[in-house]
């Protein structure tokens, strides 16, 4: 699967966004929406939504999206997603392209890789966790290769 052609993930990705857009419509999305149609469409591999402080362990294959924010912050927050890929290295992607060092994240273990550094969603845009749900569902379904082209 690793060989993926970019237009075949581009269309992958561009049908997860809309499934995933079927259920949320696109705007702002809580924790509770995001969890919830995750654990639905991923499955066990999805470990949840949490925040920047309440990190979970991953097990190689499996995913969440993570807020940006702690859990004492109940502002808007922003989604991003980290995977575990096969052979346990950790996969960061955020929708504007910034790096997990530009949120203050943790280093996650070994050999965090950063997403393609452009972004998928515009400034103005509320839809980072529709994005992101359909970013982490194109992992499981096109492979690898998904980050290096959305």
């Amino acid at each position: 699967m690793e060989n993926v052609k970019q237009s075949t993930v581009l269309q992958i990705y561009k049908r997860q966004k809309n499934i995933v857009n079927k259920y949320l419509k696109d705007g702002l999305t809580t924790n509770l929406e995001l969890s919830e149609l995750g654990r639905i469409l991923i499955g066990k591999e999805f470990r949840g939504v949490f925040f920047k402080d309440t990190i979970p362990e991953l097990q190689p294959y499996e995913s969440c999206i993570l807020s940006v924010k702690t859990s004492k912050d109940n502002s808007i927050t922003h989604w991003v997603g980290l995977i575990r890929d096969k052979h346990g290295m950790f996969i960061f992607y955020d929708p504007y392209g910034n790096t997990y060092e530009y949120y203050g994240f943790p280093k996650f273990g070994r050999l965090v890789r950063n997403s393609k550094s452009n972004s998928e969603q515009k400034i103005t845009e509320e839809n980072c966790g529709i994005i992101t749900l359909a970013a982490l569902l194109t992992y499981y379904r096109g492979g690898g290769m998904v980050f290096k082209y959305i």
